[in-house]
């Protein structure tokens, strides 16, 4: 995943990432990556 730009709390993603990707957009600061985590709520945009 490549992080492009930020404004006011919104971050461009413009590469890395699928459709059906889950991404991780609260608590992050407590995860390393291929760390564990459980989906305890799954949103959908669609």
């Amino acid at each position: 995943m490549q992080k492009g730009i930020t404004n006011n709390g919104f971050v461009q993603i413009p590469e890395g990432l699928r459709e059906g990707d889950l991404l991780v957009v609260k608590g992050q600061e407590y995860i390393n990556e291929n760390s564990q985590v459980t989906i305890i709520n799954n949103v959908s945009l669609s």
